[in-house]
């Protein structure tokens, strides 16, 4: 899988492997609240690490996100404009 993404909390630890951007994104930011890692999967690379002593965030993966934050914005703005009509 191309995204391991991994929450960790006190009693449990959650992994979600995927090849599509959008899963992992979405995982990401459903458990952000926690200490989660993204981790390139066939690299074994460390993509994004938050909530921890050292976060991590590669630039890269950091556009891909803000990318996906203003794409889930946009729809939320397209979605609020059709309901007006």
């Amino acid at each position: 899988m191309n995204y391991n993404v991994i929450a960790h909390y006190e009693d449990a630890t959650i992994t979600c492997e995927t090849n599509d951007i959008h899963v992992a994104l979405t995982f990401l930011l459903e458990h952000g609240g926690t200490q989660i890692e993204v981790i390139d999967g066939f690299t074994g690379e460390i993509l994004c690490a938050q909530n921890c002593e050292d976060p991590i965030l590669q630039d890269a993966f950091g556009l891909t996100l803000l990318g996906f934050l203003m794409e889930q914005a946009w729809g939320a703005v397209v979605e609020a404009l059709g309901e007006g009509e």
